[in-house]
């Protein structure tokens, strides 16, 4: 797994139960059931683990107490725990909050830790060396036009909320210039032979569409993992689009590159990669909560992205799987 646990000493939470049966362990909690199966030694190790998350021990502790086990598989099965919404902090802390420029820096470094941890997707070295199929850049085209119209779709709930004057300002600012980028991928693809109703119609992949729902999740419940993610969408203004750049050495329409390059030259000039430390710049303090929730919702939303890249490479560069995806 590619997700970074954020927990110092994990604990389960307080309330859950343990129910053991046949090969299976089932943690209950709040009406909902995680099952772990397993037989023998390793169910054994499973409850050791578990009666070892008592907010008392770190990852290394915990590794340390089960023989033959890595900090990787530790790290695998707390991670399954947290996304299961079962692990909260044992550890006490004196820390009391940080601004939110602080925060939304250590949002940039995690992303960035997390690409040099996955290394160079599948697709990206296919691009790079100018040896991907016309159908992966099409197809990556397409899933980019469901990210595209879902995230600006986003920002009307997440403008919804009450902010300072500042704030609302910078987010109605990028809401307009944002306006429409879909139709810009739109026209790319139309440029390639595909009609409005194929591009409009088209289904994305699952995890295409994890990432839009949250997205979505977050501009209705979580502005600010909202504001946070943006970032991670809208490229560096001070380097290149590598992207971009890769396209211009295939055997494609002009018009193909030429709209894909107008969205990426809008995000440039308008220093869209900087508008979430424009958007936290504008909070004075952040919750140690807070912080923790939004560091997590940022490991969440790459992992899912690393599965999205990966899914588009998967599929496309099969010429038996449909292009465009239609129901």
């Amino acid at each position: 797994m590619s997700t970074t646990l954020i927990f110092k000493k994990p604990k389960l939470k307080d309330g859950y139960k343990l129910v053991e049966y046949d090969n299976n362990l089932e943690i209950h909690y709040k009406g909902e059931e995680f099952v772990i199966s397993g037989e023998g030694e390793d169910l054994s190790q499973i409850k050791v683990l578990l009666n070892l998350l008592n907010g008392e021990n770190s990852l290394e502790m915990i590794q340390e107490k089960l023989p033959g086990w890595t900090i990787e598989d530790v790290n695998d099965v707390l991670i399954m725990l947290d996304q299961a919404w079962l692990l909260s902090e044992g550890e006490s802390t004196e820390f009391n909050g940080c601004s939110g420029l602080e925060l939304i820096l250590e949002c940039e470094d995690l992303q960035r830790h997390l690409e040099r941890q996955k290394g160079e997707t599948k697709i990206t070295s296919a691009l790079v060396s100018g040896n991907a199929d016309k159908r992966l850049l099409y197809g990556f085209a397409f899933e980019y036009y469901h990210v595209t119209s879902r995230a600006h779709g986003s920002i009307a709930p997440a403008l919804s909320y009450l902010y300072p004057r500042q704030r609302k300002s910078t987010l109605r600012k990028f809401f307009v210039e944002e306006y429409r980028h879909d139709d810009l991928i739109m026209k790319s693809l139309m440029a390639v032979g595909f009609s409005e109703a194929e591009i409009v119609n088209s289904v994305s992949l699952p995890y295409t569409n994890a990432v839009c729902n949250l997205l979505s999740a977050f501009a209705n419940q979580d502005p600010l993992s909202f504001m946070a993610v943006l970032f991670i969408f809208e490229g560096k203004p001070w380097e290149e689009d590598i992207y971009i750049k890769s396209l211009e050495q295939y055997d494609v329409p002009d018009d193909f590159v030429k709209y894909q390059r107008i969205h990426s030259e809008i995000n440039q000039k308008g220093e869209h990669g900087l508008v979430s430390r424009e958007l936290f710049k504008t909070i004075d303090y952040i919750s140690p909560e807070d912080k923790i929730r939004i560091l997590k919702n940022i490991g969440i939303m790459m992992d899912t992205l690393f599965r999205m890249y990966d899914s588009i490479y998967d599929y496309y560069q099969n010429p038996s799987n449909p292009l465009p995806r239609l129901i």
